[in-house]
């Protein structure tokens, strides 16, 4: 039934053949069916999609973005239910520039440097997606300055602080010791975890910080259940130049997690940079034998060998 969602909307609107063009008490008629459409993960896991979309098959023809249309008709096109959805409800409504940005981001494509400041300083879309908008500059690899992120740090929108917060490595040392470090201080614990993580390799040039870096340390040993908490422990260790206390956080993500392999690779590095090639070597060979398809182990051990002469 519908129930839940007419709660709050309205019955004589929402729940009829007019709006949902299905047959009652259908499938089709159920508004999770539409509006939170599942998708399988793991092979047994059908979970529904939370944004509560409608259905958008004119955008999936350029973008190829997913829509509940096709996912349930699946003999039929993008092109179809497009058409259909404008016979019914009339023609939508134009994405303005800004939104096809965001949706050239998402579709993992490259945009301009200035279409994506534009985008993220475009006040007329919501705070997720110019949070997304500016967490997508991660992958752009653009160097940022203090002129830039100073809006953002000061924002009253807490997504807006903590995708800058995470994307302080953008900014170049000089520029992080200027508004990026406040920060540190922010209301919210996952700004202040964030930013410290990008700041942690300058605890002599920062008063304040140790507050943070304690923060982010317990936020670390949190997740030491995995290989991936390990490994965060240890880079912090390392900043700290603390090399005894990344090796032995390393060695306990190895015996935690004997599978993820990028622990493997940092701990041979720090032994071959420390000059223990032995232990590089040994760490290696105990690493292949567990993950034995692993690309990054292959190719550390192959540099190991040429330097080694072998």
């Amino acid at each position: 039934t519908n129930g839940l969602c007419l709660q709050c909307h309205s019955a004589s609107e929402y729940n009829k053949p007019e709006h949902h063009r299905h047959k009652e008490q259908s499938t089709g008629a159920q508004c999770v069916n539409c509006h939170m459409p599942t998708t399988r993960y793991m092979g047994v896991d059908d979970r529904r999609d939370h944004s509560f979309k409608i259905p958008r098959p004119n955008i999936s023809i350029k973008y190829d973005t997913p829509n509940a249309c096709v996912q349930c008709h699946d003999g039929q096109t993008n092109e179809w239910a497009a058409s259909t959805l404008e016979k019914w409800h009339g023609k939508p409504p134009e994405l303005s520039a800004s939104e096809h940005s965001m949706l050239e981001l998402r579709s993992l494509k490259t945009i301009s440097k200035n279409a994506h400041m534009r985008l993220i300083n475009d006040l007329s879309l919501n705070e997720i997606d110019r949070a997304s908008a500016i967490a997508y500059l991660g992958n752009s690899g653009a160097e940022l300055n203090d002129d830039t992120v100073k809006s953002w740090v000061n924002s009253p929108l807490p997504l807006i602080r903590l995708a800058i917060a995470k994307v302080g490595f953008l900014l170049p040392e000089a520029e992080r010791l200027k508004s990026y470090k406040q920060l540190l201080t922010d209301k919210l614990k996952s700004v202040r975890v964030a930013a410290a993580q990008n700041l942690s390799q300058m605890q002599s040039q920062l008063t304040g910080l140790n507050e943070s870096i304690i923060e982010l340390a317990h936020a670390n040993n949190v997740n030491t259940w995995r290989g991936e908490g390990s490994i965060n422990q240890s880079m912090l260790a390392l900043n700290k130049q603390d090399i005894n206390g990344a090796i032995k956080s390393l060695q306990k993500g190895i015996s935690v997690d004997p599978y993820f392999d990028a622990s493997y690779v940092n701990l041979a590095d720090i032994y071959y940079r420390l000059g223990q090639t032995e232990k590089m070597q040994s760490v290696l060979n105990n690493g292949l034998k567990a993950v034995a398809t692993s690309a990054p182990l292959h190719y550390a051990n192959g540099m190991a060998l040429i330097r080694s002469g072998n």
